[in-house]
């Protein structure tokens, strides 16, 4: 696509679904294109667009949009903020709103069921969708199960990690003991350069001090160190 279809911006995010797609662009805004059924465009009606079509900036989110993600017939975004949104198809609860009501424009979802932690990361299947917060959990809603394909007597499981096939309309924490999901940041240039010399065996590997894996203890603090801020960035450079 040409920057002028985008208000003159650089995408730095894409994300495809079923029918539809969506582009974000290094302000922050999103952009929505293909079959608008059931709202999964975003831009309040269920028309078909044939080029981008801007769903909304700051002023649609409350701040920048950072990462976005399709389901077949939803969609998501996360912002600078932490806020998570959904819209489109909301049979079986998969936009996480707690009804299975279609929303045809970009709807909160509740930060009290995101345990009123920062969405970080989100990820959508074809019916399902996960996010990741900023505290480390890792949460999944929508239909426990689905037909499969050809088989319409056939279910089967959708994958939301609960270990169970129960309907999730709002997220879920996914139990996974004192485990927590962790980010990658890209490492300023210095560390970088140090994390690779303290790895490579002819640039310094056997003078430094391991832990019990590979990593050297003071590169492996100075990456928490570094890892530790909200990334300030457009996601495809800080997330």
């Amino acid at each position: 696509l040409a920057r002028d279809k985008l208000g003159g911006y650089k995408a730095v995010m894409v994300a495809v679904g079923f029918n539809h797609s969506l582009a974000l662009t290094a302000c922050g805004a999103l952009w929505a294109w293909g079959d608008g059924c059931s709202g999964r465009l975003g831009v309040g009606d269920r028309n078909q667009r044939l080029t981008p079509t801007l769903v909304g900036a700051d002023e649609t989110f409350g701040s920048k949009v950072v990462v976005v993600a399709c389901g077949s017939a939803h969609s998501l975004a996360a912002t600078e903020e932490g806020l998570l949104f959904s819209w489109g198809y909301g049979a079986d609860g998969r936009l996480g709103l707690k009804d299975n009501t279609s929303r045809l424009v970009p709807t909160r979802v509740r930060a009290q069921h995101l345990g009123n932690s920062r969405a970080v990361s989100v990820a959508a299947g074809s019916v399902h969708s996960t996010v990741v917060t900023q505290d480390g959990g890792l949460w999944t809603w929508g239909p426990g199960e689905i037909f499969a394909g050809a088989f319409k007597n056939v279910q089967v499981p959708t994958g939301l990690g609960h270990g169970e096939t129960a309907d999730k309309p709002v997220p879920s924490r996914v139990p996974m003991g004192e485990e927590l999901v962790g980010r990658c940041r890209r490492l300023p240039p210095l560390h970088a350069l140090a994390f690779a010399m303290a790895t490579h065996k002819r640039l310094g590997k056997s003078c430094v001090s391991f832990l019990n894996s590979d990593l050297p203890s003071e590169v492996l603090r100075r990456i928490i160190f570094a890892a530790r801020a909200w990334p300030s960035g457009p996601a495809s450079q800080e997330e």
